[in-house]
C-alpha cells in the first residue's frame, strides 16, 4: 500500500522521534476491521492499553519523552500531527517494533490505513497560517551586531553574555529557546556598561610596540639573529620550538590591530603565527623578496595577556634547492599592538549621537533631541512622547542628586540599553491577549525580520527610511532590498550562522576536534580555511546568483596554501582564500569539503553512519531513528587496528536485523564517501593498507565513490534537496520550528525556484515574501477542517 504522506519525498514526515518511542507507538496496531469507520477509542486505546502504556505513560514510565495517556482523540492527533506522521511512516515501513509480539500484516495495514485517514485527509495547501513566534530575544551574535550599528563603535559587548542554545529548529535564532533569566539580565546590564565605555567612557587607544631582539625567547636569540633584506635586524624562527613572547595589558575590551615587520628567509613565502594566552589568533604570511608589514585584527578582552609568536605551519614543509634541503623560516623584526579601534575612531570620526549640551538650548532639551535619534533606533521603530519624556527623566532625576551630564547621559543611554524594547524584537499585533488572532506585520516589524535575517542586526537607514514610507509590502521593494542586503560585507554573518548550524560545522575546531595523535596535521589554520570555503561557496553563488544544485556537485570551490596542500592541489600559495576549478569529480560540492567531512567523522576515523545520517538528515530532510540504547557502538579503532576493515565491522554490526533496518538506508550513502579520511583528506588505502571499498547502492542504483555518489543524489534526490534547503531557510528566517501548515509556504518557495533555474536569489527573496515571513498569529493552534 502507498500511503497519501509517502508518494513526494518532500512530505515524508521530518520530525525526529525516538528509536524507542516509535517501537512502541508500533504496537497500537488492531484487529483488522474497517479502519474509516472507526475513532480514536475504538482502535487505538484499546491496544495503548495492551502494549504502549508500560512504557508510555506517566504512570509507569515515559520512554522517549512521550505519554501516550496525553492523546485521547481524533483530535489530539490532529494537533500533533508531526508526530503521527513520523509513527505512521515507521509502522508503514515495517521498521517497527522490533520485539514481540508483532502485528500481523492485516492488524498493520488496518491500523495504517485508520491512522492515514486521519493525518492526512487534509489539504493543507489550503489552510492559511502565519505561525506563531514568541517575542524574539536578540541572539548573542545579533545583540553584538546591533550594539556595533547602534552605537558605531564594535566592541564586542556580547562576549560576556550566555551561549545561545539550539531550538526545535536546529538553529540559535529559534525564539522559542531564547529566554531571559535574572542571571542573564545582569550579563546584559554588564554588557551594555562596557559598550557605553567604548562611547563615552573616556578610554584612550594605547599603542605598544615589541621588538624581537628585545621579547623573551625560548632559544638564544642572539644565535638567531639575522639581517632583513631592506633594513634591520631581526630574529630568526627557525626548526624546533622557537617562541618569541611578551606580556600585554590593554584598558578595555575590543578590536585590536596587530602589525608584525618580518620576511621570509628564502624564496618562498613564509607565516607567523600570532598567539594570545595560547589560541591563535592568524597567521602573518611574509614574502621573501623584502621586508614587510601585515596586519591582522582581533577581540582582545580587558586585562593581561601573553603575546607569542612562533613560525606558522607552512614552515614544517620542506623545500628543496638543488642538492639543498631546508624548512621554510620567518626572520621576525617587530610587533606592534594598536588599539581598541573603538577609541580611535572615537577620535577620529563624528560621533553617531551628541553626547553634549548644545549651545543656546537648555541641557535636558539637548538630551531629549538626542534620545529621540537614539530610541528610534535602539527600539527599531517609532517612539511615544511618553516613552521619551520616560527616559529624559532619568536624566533628570540624576542631575538632580548631583550627578554631572556626562554620567547622567550615560545612565539614561544604559536604561534603554537593558529594556524589553531594545533586547527583544517588537513584534506585537493588535491582539496579544492569547487568541487566535492572525495579523499583518507593520512595515518596522519587517524591516527588523529582514534585517536581523539577513545581517543578524538592526535596520539600517534606508530600511528605516522604507518602513516610514510604508513600502516594505511591496514585493519590487522587498526583492531589491535583499540584492543589497546579501551585497552588504554585513551578511557574512547570516552565512556563517545559517550554514554552520544547518550543515553541523559550526562546533568544528571548538567542540569537535580530531584526535590530534591519530590527525596531528588538523589545527585551527586548517579548520578556519575548512570552515571558509564553504562559507565562500555559498556567498559565490549567490553572488553570481547560481543554482543552489552546486551545493551537491560544483567544479570549483575556494581555498588557500594550508587547505590546497591538504587537499593535494598545487598552485595555490599564501593565505588569502581564493576561487579554485577542482579536476576531481570526488571533490566538489559539500559531499568533497573539508569541513562536512571532519564533522561527520569521529574523533580518530571516518564514520559511514554518521555521515550517512548527515546526508539524510541536512539534505534530503528524513528522519533517521535513534539507535536503541542496548546496541553497542561501533569500536572507536574499528579499521584501524583490527584485521578486520571498517565496512567489514559494519557488516557484523548490520548482522542484527534490528539494526539492518536503519543502516541498510545510511551506510551505502556513507560508504560512498569513504575516500576520504577522518580530515578531509582523499585516500585510496585504509590505515591497514588494504584498498578502500567505496561502493553502495540505494533504490537500486549502484554507486562508486563520492562522484557517483553526488549523481545519484542529482537524479533521484534533486526535489528532496531543494525542499530541505527551502525549509531550513525558512525556519532560520522565521525563527521557529516549521509546522504542517507551512507547507503552502515552502511549496511556492520551490516551485519557484524550480521555475528559475534554481537559483539562489529566488530561494532568499521568496522566503522574504512568504506568508508566513510577512504575518504572524497569535497561536500555532490550528484546526485544519474549519
Amino acid at each position: 500500500m502507498l500511503l497519501k504522506y509517502w508518494p513526494a519525498a518532500n512530505q515524508r514526515p521530518q520530525k525526529m522521534l525516538s528509536f524507542l518511542t516509535a517501537c512502541i507507538v508500533v504496537a497500537l496496531i488492531v484487529p483488522f476491521h474497517k479502519a474509516s469507520a472507526d475513532n480514536f477509542a475504538n482502535i487505538a486505546e484499546p491496544f495503548f492499553q495492551s502494549y504502549c502504556y508500560r512504557c508510555h505513560s506517566a504512570d509507569e514510565k515515559t520512554k522517549g519523552d512521550v505519554d501516550l495517556k496525553e492523546f485521547a482523540s481524533d483530535a489530539s492527533i490532529t494537533k500533533d500531527r508531526d508526530m503521527w506522521l513520523d509513527i505512521l511512516y515507521l509502522v508503514e515501513t515495517e521498521e517497527m517494533p522490533t520485539k514481540e509480539p508483532l502485528p500481523t500484516a492485516a492488524e498493520r495495514a488496518a491500523f495504517v490505513e485508520w491512522l492515514d485517514s486521519k493525518v492526512n485527509s487534509v489539504d493543507w495547501s489550503k489552510v492559511k497560517h502565519a505561525g506563531y513566534v514568541p517575542m524574539p530575544r536578540l541572539t548573542k551574535k545579533e545583540y553584538n551586531n546591533t550594539m556595533r550599528d547602534l552605537l558605531g563603535v564594535d566592541v564586542q559587548p556580547g562576549h560576556i553574555l550566555f551561549e545561545d542554545g539550539e531550538g526545535n529548529s536546529g538553529f540559535t535564532t529559534d525564539r522559542s529557546n531564547l529566554f531571559l533569566s535574572p542571571a542573564a539580565m545582569e550579563k546584559y546590564i554588564e554588557a551594555a556598561d562596557k559598550a557605553l565605555d567604548a562611547v563615552i567612557g573616556g578610554i584612550e587607544p594605547i599603542s605598544k610596540t615589541f621588538e624581537a631582539e628585545n621579547m623573551l625567547s625560548t632559544a638564544n636569540i642572539k644565535a638567531l639573529s639575522s639581517s632583513l633584506r631592506g633594513g634591520g635586524e631581526g630574529v630568526r624562527l627557525t626548526i624546533g620550538q622557537t617562541t618569541m613572547y611578551e606580556s600585554l595589558e590593554v584598558p578595555a575590551d575590543g578590536t585590536y590591530i596587530i602589525e608584525l615587520r618580518g620576511q621570509s628567509a628564502n624564496a618562498d613565502n613564509g607565516s607567523a603565527l600570532v598567539r594570545l594566552n595560547n589560541e591563535p589568533v592568524g597567521l602573518a604570511t611574509f614574502p621573501g623578496e623584502k621586508a614587510s608589514v601585515q596586519e591582522l585584527s582581533t577581540f582582545i578582552p580587558k586585562g593581561a595577556h601573553q603575546l607569542t609568536i612562533n613560525k606558522g605551519i607552512d614552515a614544517r614543509r620542506i623545500i628543496k634547492d638543488g642538492n639543498k634541503t631546508f624548512l621554510k623560516e620567518v626572520v621576525f623584526d617587530w610587533i606592534k599592538i594598536t588599539g581598541p579601534v573603538s577609541a580611535m575612531n572615537r577620535r577620529s570620526n563624528k560621533p553617531r549621537y551628541s553626547l553634549q549640551p548644545k549651545p543656546g538650548i537648555s541641557e535636558v532639551e539637548s538630551v531629549r533631541e538626542m534620545m529621540i535619534q537614539f530610541l528610534v533606533r535602539a527600539f527599531r521603530r517609532p517612539i511615544k512622547p511618553s516613552t521619551l519624556e520616560k527616559y529624559v527623566d532619568i536624566f533628570k532625576n540624576a542631575r538632580a542628586q548631583g550627578a554631572g551630564y556626562t554620567y547622567s547621559l550615560r545612565q539614561t543611554m544604559l536604561a534603554a540599553m537593558v529594556s524589553p524594547r531594545f533586547l527583544y524584537r517588537h513584534e506585537f499585533g493588535p491582539s496579544e491577549d492569547g487568541t487566535r488572532e492572525e495579523y499583518a506585520l507593520d512595515d518596522f516589524q519587517i524591516a527588523s525580520r529582514l534585517s536581523y535575517f539577513l545581517w543578524l542586526s538592526m535596520p539600517d537607514d534606508e530600511l528605516f527610511k522604507l518602513a516610514s514610507q510604508r513600502k516594505l509590502r511591496d514585493p519590487e521593494v522587498l526583492r531589491s532590498q535583499v540584492k543589497r542586503m546579501l551585497a552588504d560585507p554585513k551578511s557574512r554573518d547570516f552565512s556563517s550562522t545559517f550554514l554552520g548550524q544547518w550543515l553541523k560545522f559550526e562546533a568544528l575546531g571548538k567542540d569537535v576536534i580530531p584526535d590530534s595523535k591519530t590527525f596531528p596535521e588538523y589545527n585551527k589554520q586548517l579548520s578556519d580555511a575548512m570552515k571558509a570555503e564553504t562559507i565562500l561557496t555559498f556567498e559565490h553563488l549567490i553572488a553570481k546568483d547560481y543554482s543552489i544544485l552546486t551545493l551537491i556537485d560544483s567544479r570549483a570551490t575556494f581555498l588557500n596554501e594550508v587547505l590546497a596542500k591538504h587537499y593535494g592541489i598545487d598552485g595555490v600559495e599564501g593565505n588569502h582564500m581564493r576561487p579554485v576549478r577542482l579536476e576531481d569529480p570526488h571533490r566538489g560540492g559539500l559531499l568533497g569539503m573539508g569541513s562536512i567531512l571532519t564533522a561527520t567523522s569521529t574523533p580518530t576515523r571516518t564514520s559511514p553512519v554518521i555521515r550517512g545520517i548527515w546526508v539524510k538528515e541536512n539534505l534530503l530532510g528524513e528522519r533517521i531513528p535513534e539507535a536503541p540504547a542496548d546496541v553497542p557502538e561501533i569500536d572507536e579503532k574499528a579499521g584501524i587496528k583490527k584485521k578486520t576493515t571498517l565496512r567489514e565491522e559494519l557488516q557484523i554490526h548490520r548482522d542484527n536485523p534490528d539494526c539492518a533496518r536503519c543502516h541498510d538506508k545510511i551506510d551505502p550513502i556513507g560508504f560512498g564517501l569513504e575516500n576520504f579520511d577522518g580530515i578531509g583528506r582523499f585516500r585510496t588505502k585504509e590505515f591497514s593498507g588494504v584498498p578502500i571499498d567505496s561502493r553502495g547502492e540505494m533504490e537500486g542504483f549502484s554507486f562508486e565513490g563520492a562522484a557517483e555518489l553526488k549523481a545519484w543524489l542529482m537524479k533521484h534526490r534533486k526535489d528532496q534537496f531543494v525542499h530541505t534547503v527551502s525549509k531550513n531557510m525558512l525556519a532560520y528566517a522565521l525563527g521557529r520550528e516549521i509546522e504542517s501548515f507551512d507547507e503552502p509556504a515552502i511549496s511556492k518557495i520551490t516551485k519557484a525556484l524550480a521555475e528559475n533555474d534554481y537559483k539562489a536569489s529566488i530561494l532568499i527573496q521568496e522566503v522574504v515574501l512568504s506568508y508566513p515571513f510577512l504575518n504572524k498569529s497569535n497561536s500555532n493552534e490550528v484546526n485544519p477542517h474549519e
